[in-house]
């Protein structure tokens, strides 16, 4: 009856109800009005992100062990997930907690080496692997005993882990002594990636990132949505793709023979199963990066240049020697632009002059019907 109660009361009043944000790991303080003495009641929290409802606060007296009341205040510590939710305050009131997670988001890729700084108050280091809610304490100063079954270790203030991989993925809380939280850090190790530009029957060779025993590939053609098996544990797999053209290397694989069909991605991952490389090839075809042919027009008019020049020395007169031919129509003569400049201007001032050296009349009329006897010389000039 009475969750009931509270969903009714969450579908009508959950618009007009007080809405908080708090960020991971910090404190939050109850509303005044229902701090102890001013409020004696029960204060219940129906969880957001699953889990049984359960009792904060009543009689004045702290259910929860991280609320700390005082004569003017009551404060939820330490707030986690599962503190997010609706809180109800007696039968008429209630009011909503969100719980951000304000972590430090750092990114690094598998192999390498990560280092997590540990201040001088820090007393514990703890993890909470991504999907998981309980957190795992990896390094506490005052009990050294603690062995983590983790890989890393504390080196000069640092948390050092090396050849990193995403089973390393998770939350690190960095807390003091009493257990308040320091810091806040999202670690998401990622994948290498390459890429390859090939050609049809060229070969491909995909060298592993390094040699640190067996691996396991997969290879998911373009536009498709389903996964073939190349190498299962260190050893090619039966599988009809690639077949013959696929060979296992000491340092990676080799695909030879290359066909358009073969672009596609392919995915190492290492024992453990961790994305290590994604590749993705890109098939071409032998002439797709050929340059493109000359525009019909070019060729047209080089034919048109090419026919007009052959008329023009077929209709020459002198036809016995295709060199005067050349000489005449084919290349430029120092003549022709004199003769087809027009008369030079006549102007009345006294100072201006007729151009010499240019005549309106055609160069064939005053040449001679003898080409071998040289012209008269006027004796007037």
């Amino acid at each position: 009856m009475l969750l009931v109660l509270f969903t009714v009361s969450t579908l009508f009043l959950g618009s007009s109800a007080d809405h908080y944000k708090v960020c991971y790991g910090e404190s939050f303080s109850l509303p005044s009005d229902i701090t102890p003495p001013l409020y004696q009641g029960p204060v219940i929290l129906m969880p957001s992100r699953g889990g049984p409802m359960r009792t904060v606060m009543d009689n004045g007296t702290a259910i929860e062990p991280r609320l700390k009341i005082s004569f003017t205040s009551a404060t939820l510590t330490d707030l986690r997930e599962r503190d997010e939710g609706t809180y109800f305050v007696g039968q008429h009131s209630f009011f909503m907690l969100k719980i951000l997670d304000c972590a430090k988001e750092v990114e690094t890729y598998y192999g390498e080496i990560w280092r997590l700084s540990l201040p001088e108050k820090a007393e514990i280091l703890e993890i909470t692997p991504l999907n998981r809610v309980n957190p795992v304490v990896l390094w506490n100063r005052t009990n050294p005993q603690v062995k983590s079954v983790r890989r890393g270790w504390v080196n000069q203030n640092f948390w050092q882990v090396e050849n990193i991989t995403q089973s390393e993925n998770g939350f690190y809380n960095i807390r003091q002594k009493d257990n308040t939280l320091l810091s806040r850090t999202h670690l998401n190790v990622k994948e290498h990636v390459r890429h390859y530009t090939k050609r049809v029957d060229e070969y491909l060779i995909i060298e592993y990132p390094w040699d640190n025993g067996t691996w396991f590939v997969n290879f998911r053609p373009k536009e498709t949505t389903g996964d073939i098996i190349l190498i299962k544990d260190g050893l090619k797999h039966s599988e009809k793709w690639f077949d013959w053209r696929l060979e296992i290397q000491s340092a990676g694989i080799k695909i030879v023979a290359l066909e358009i069909t073969d672009s596609g991605t392919f995915r190492f991952r290492d024992k453990k199963f961790d994305l290590v490389l994604v590749a993705h090839l890109e098939m071409k075809d032998k002439h797709d990066d050929d340059p493109p042919p000359p525009p019909l027009l070019l060729v047209y008019i080089s034919v048109a240049f090419l026919l007009g020049g052959l008329l023009c020395c077929w209709f020459t007169r002198d036809k016995k020697c295709w060199k005067k031919c050349w000489k005449k129509c084919c290349r430029r003569d120092k003549s022709a632009p004199q003769a087809a400049a027009p008369p030079a201007a006549h102007y009345h001032s006294e100072s201006q002059s007729v151009v010499p050296g240019y005549s309106a009349i055609p160069p064939s009329v005053a040449q001679p019907e003898n080409p071998l006897q040289k012209p008269t010389a006027d004796p007037h000039v």
